[in-house]
């Protein structure tokens, strides 16, 4: 039985549900279990159908959580919890379970599952993509009272990419580490998403096989990055307009954040309602999805679902209003320039330019050539509780 704690963020079991859909076609008599203990990030994953779909075809999604909840409810819920928690261990000390987590067993009391099952826990890189050190930096702006993680609890770390700051802390210098890469690049998701895209597409309004630009929205709320104090919201309008006036018959596809709170989904909403681009549609679908019909990816910040585009050689225009501090650190670039294929900083002539030139382009899609394919299959092997082949 395989266990994965979901955390906080998204992104998280957006890399683990692909890992774990090709686990359970190589060894499917495994039993998956995607356990979830915030609350509140339930309906992301519920609106995100392709992921929630794949859960449901490879194994079950269970929350817990007292998270809003009085009297009897949060007692039955935390009664429930614990119980989970303990089967879990008891099938650790067994031998028979496998537990991957992205840092929810570090802290005690759920640290004692890792004691209880020492030789299979094992910690997975939530993002595809690594900080760079601008981002580092951006972060010490945006979070400047972060303090130390704990220390990890995992017999192995599967990293999506070598930037991961994990691998730097020296508590694990000695742990085994297998580079994977992003499993949402693998051909079995890719077939997948193959699968799926038509009906998807079509509850979206998009029928047939019409190119695509696709808007990726930042949760538009984080403070201290944009000239002016609320400016997100300012320029995704922007940006809407210069859309409509330089490519006006492209239907656009607009990917909010899973962190969208209610009042920003309202405000794009109305950003959408009054935009002189009337072929505009806010979706959740797979960005991966997406990306296999774009012509280019646009955004006003750097963004993890960058990855998608660049699996599929889809180029990314990023538009952005730099606040003074944030410029300093960046010298005028992108916070992930090696990701980045237009960068402008304020300058409406150049958005246009940069539109222009990424539409001229008939860009090849990816092969699905994968450079990590031997340690990806030793990690599908230690999932599996299996020796790792020599």
């Amino acid at each position: 039985m395989i266990y994965v704690f979901l955390p906080r963020a998204f992104i998280a079991t957006d890399a683990s549900v692909p890992l774990m859909l090709e686990l359970s076609r190589r060894y499917p008599g495994e039993r998956i279990v995607f356990a979830l203990f915030a609350q509140y990030i339930l309906p992301e994953i519920r609106s995100n159908v392709v992921v929630f779909d794949a859960i449901n075809s490879i194994g079950e999604l269970i929350s817990f959580s007292t998270q809003r909840l009085k009297g009897w409810p949060r007692l039955r819920n935390g009664v429930h919890r614990w119980l989970f928690l303990v089967g879990a261990a008891l099938r650790g000390l067994s031998g028979t379970a496998t537990f991957l987590h992205f840092g929810y067993l570090n802290a005690f009391p759920v640290r004692l599952l890792f004691l209880a099952n020492p030789k299979h826990t094992y910690v997975m890189q939530a993002t595809p993509v690594g900080l760079s050190d601008t981002e580092k930096r951006i972060d010490r702006i945006r979070f400047p009272d972060a303090k130390l993680p704990p220390r990890v609890a995992a017999s192995a770390l599967f990293a999506q990419n070598k930037d991961w700051v994990t691998l730097d802390l020296p508590h694990v210098a000695d742990t085994p580490r297998y580079m994977i890469g992003s499993p949402s690049s693998r051909k079995v998701w890719h077939n997948y998403l193959s699968e799926v895209a038509p009906a998807h597409f079509a509850e979206i309004g998009i029928s047939g096989d019409p190119a695509i630009a696709v808007f990726i929205l930042s949760s538009l709320d984080p403070p201290n990055l944009t000239f002016y104090q609320d400016e997100f919201i300012q320029l995704f309008e922007q940006t809407l307009r210069v859309l409509s006036e330089v490519v006006p018959d492209l239907p656009i596809v607009v990917k909010r954040h899973p962190k969208t709170t209610p009042d920003y989904v309202r405000r794009i909403g109305e950003v959408v309602a009054r935009s002189p681009k009337k072929r505009v549609v806010v979706a959740d679908v797979h960005p991966m999805l997406l990306a296999a019909r774009a012509k280019f990816f646009i955004s006003n910040w750097s963004s993890t679902a960058y990855f998608n585009a660049i699996a599929m050689y889809v180029p990314i225009i990023e538009y952005v209003h730099y606040a003074p501090a944030v410029e300093a650190v960046t010298g005028d670039a992108s916070t992930r320039p090696d990701l980045a294929t237009y960068f402008v900083n304020y300058d409406e002539e150049k958005l246009r330019r940069a539109i222009l030139a990424v539409m001229s382009q008939d860009a090849p899609r990816a092969e699905l050539a994968y450079p990590y394919d031997e340690p990806y299959e030793q990690v599908l092997r230690l999932l599996a509780r299996l020796p790792p082949t020599s």
